[in-house]
């Protein structure tokens, strides 16, 4: 049997007004949703019954954003929290665009206020302090206030800065604009709030999570946004939408990172087949899948030596990923298993490579099992970009700089090691440990300790070859001499191996050009195979010193800086303006 339509006169039964007030459109308006969502929602329909309001204004919060205040009775007021978090969200899908807040109606008395009872004092819940104070309690529910700053201008004008409890982040953080409150990035909302309507059709849920500024023990940056963002899945998303860790995969992306269409399906693939043995963990909750990256999203832009250095890293990526007895460690964009994830306890806020050292605290809890699986549907991205060429590499040093710092991840592992060996129950389950422990060592130990010697290897080489000849050692130079053929031998790998990694550079910009900015309008220089390999070669000859001298001398700023703390300033590389440039 279907539900009858509420009478028209039930609508007025919602909401009372003092005296002979008129009802205003907005407020029959809320008044007509508060009866819809009593007849059509069960969750609510029981609490709603009893319940009415006195008014509602409609408040405008910014540009484009506006608030609508609903007045409720005061002796109603702690039966309306009970039910306000669902109340709002039903709410808020009927006035789309709009924030919905509930006040209490309270009164206030002037000092001048005489009881009827001489020597009666005002009540101090009806000056116009308290009252003020518990409005803006009642806007902010249900998280709770934890601190409160004046700030007066130098033209006397005040303004009141108030602190939320960071653990009720996602319950208000989107209402920010509502409360006047500050975020630490500017304009962040507006980007959120853009992202979100792009591709809220596009997925199940989409949410936005905003990570407050100066948490004790945190360091700004990509590290510690993930940890806030992951425990609000774990503690807030994953138990509200009755979602199990066990069936849920994390993509940590930089946010320039372009996926492939394919990626996420070929994710979901590797995933459900990643199974195990009975009693065993299955290899689902023991891998990290990562992506070839690609610094190339503006390949033809970049300038000779900062694509030098875009080549070299995109291919050292594709090739441990290629190698299957290669040791592997996520980069830049990677996925995870929930379950794994949340085992380790997340993301940890004080170190600046969060893919590293995820990786090293993955391998530890799992006492070496951890896998890194490739999925070869690739990843590009920008390497660094400003509005000049000295701006460009200044953005590209100050990314080298901060990759070098993980450096500092050796250091975790020399101190982790004996601990968790000590935790290792059998002695062939120790000896495994210890030998895929001492490769993934000297993975790491080569990516920082290569590029910091590198660049006095060619040095101490010619300075040889030159003080043999001027010195007239017949000896080191005769042809028949090991240390003139082991010379000329690797002389000539290395040039062998440069022009492959050069071939293979304009391989790889033929695989994914359709993706490149400008390739579709790009000269005759990009279009041929040939000629681009002709165009990389000459300023490789070039720029291949600088690159490795620059290279090696951020190593070494990091060794040092890693001798005294591990705790560095997240360094913020300078990325085109995708959204100008796309509207240009």
């Amino acid at each position: 049997m279907s539900k009858s339509k509420p009478d028209t006169n039930y609508y007025a039964k919602k909401i009372y007004k003092a005296g002979d007030a008129p009802i205003t459109d907005l407020e029959e308006s809320v008044a007509r949703a508060f009866v819809e969502l009593e007849v059509t929602s069960k969750d609510l329909s029981g609490d709603l019954r009893d319940l009415f309001i006195t008014s509602v204004k409609e408040i405008e919060c910014s540009a484009n954003k506006k608030a609508v205040v609903i007045f409720v009775p005061y002796r109603l007021h702690k039966r309306f929290q009970k039910i306000q978090s669902r109340l709002i969200r039903e709410l808020e899908k009927k006035f789309s665009g709009k924030h919905v807040c509930f006040v209490a109606q309270r009164t206030i008395l002037s000092p001048q206020y005489q009881r009827q009872r001489p020597g009666q004092v005002r009540p101090r819940s009806r000056t116009l302090t308290s009252v003020h104070n518990n409005i803006l309690e009642d806007i902010v529910y249900p998280t709770q206030i934890v601190g409160k700053r004046i700030r007066v201008r130098t033209d006397t004008t005040k303004l009141l800065k108030v602190y939320l409890d960071p653990k009720d982040v996602k319950e208000v953080d989107y209402k920010l604009k509502t409360f006047a409150m500050e975020a630490r990035e500017e304009g962040v909302k507006e980007k959120a709030e853009s992202i979100l309507n792009e591709f809220r059709d596009e997925f199940w849920m989409v949410q936005a999570t905003y990570h407050p500024a100066g948490l004790p023990g945190e360091t700004p940056g990509k590290s510690a946004n993930t940890r806030w963002a992951a425990e609000c899945l774990f503690q807030q998303i994953f138990p509200e939408k009755r979602m199990d860790p066990a069936n849920a995969i994390i993509t940590i992306a930089d946010a320039d990172s372009e996926f492939h269409p394919e990626y996420f399906a070929a994710l979901s693939y590797y995933f459900i087949h990643a199974g195990g043995e009975s009693g065993v963990t299955p290899d689902r909750y023991l891998t990290i899948w990562q992506p070839p990256i690609l610094h190339m999203k503006n390949y033809i832009k970049q300038p000779a030596i900062v694509r030098l250095a875009s080549i070299i890293t995109s291919e050292h990526e594709l090739a441990n990923l290629s190698d299957p007895n290669a040791m592997r460690v996520p980069y830049s964009t990677y996925s995870i298993s929930a379950e794994l994830a949340k085992g380790v306890q997340g993301w940890d806020p004080d170190w600046i490579s969060e893919d590293w050292h995820m990786a090293l605290k993955c391998f530890f809890s799992t006492g070496g099992r951890l896998k890194i699986s490739p999925i070869f549907f690739p990843i590009l991205n920008y390497a660094p970009e400003g509005e000049t060429f000295a701006q460009t590499i200044q953005a590209r040093w100050t990314q080298a700089k901060r990759h070098a710092l993980g450096f500092s991840e050796i250091v975790y592992m020399h101190d982790h090691i004996p601990r968790v060996l000590k935790q290792i129950e059998g002695r062939r389950n120790k000896i495994v440990f210890l030998w895929r422990m001492f490769f993934l060592w000297f993975k790491l130990l080569m990516i920082h300790v290569f590029m910091a010697e590198f660049m006095f290897f060619a040095p101490l080489n010619g300075f040889l070859i030159a003080y043999f000849a001027n010195h007239q050692i017949a000896a080191a130079l005769s042809i028949n001499s090991w240390t003139f053929l082991v010379n000329c031998v690797f002389q000539g790998v290395g040039i062998l191996a440069f022009l492959g990694v050069f071939l293979v550079s304009v391989l790889m910009y033929e695989t994914v050009k359709t993706r490149i900015e400008g390739s579709q309008t790009a000269t005759i220089w990009w279009r041929s195979r040939f000629l681009h390999f002709l165009l990389i070669c000459p300023q490789t000859v070039v720029f291949f010193p600088m690159v490795f001298i620059f290279g090696g001398l951020a190593e070494w700023i990091a060794a040092v800086k890693t001798a005294r703390t591990h705790v560095f300033d997240y360094a913020v590389a300078l990325k085109p303006k995708i959204k100008q440039d796309d509207e240009e």
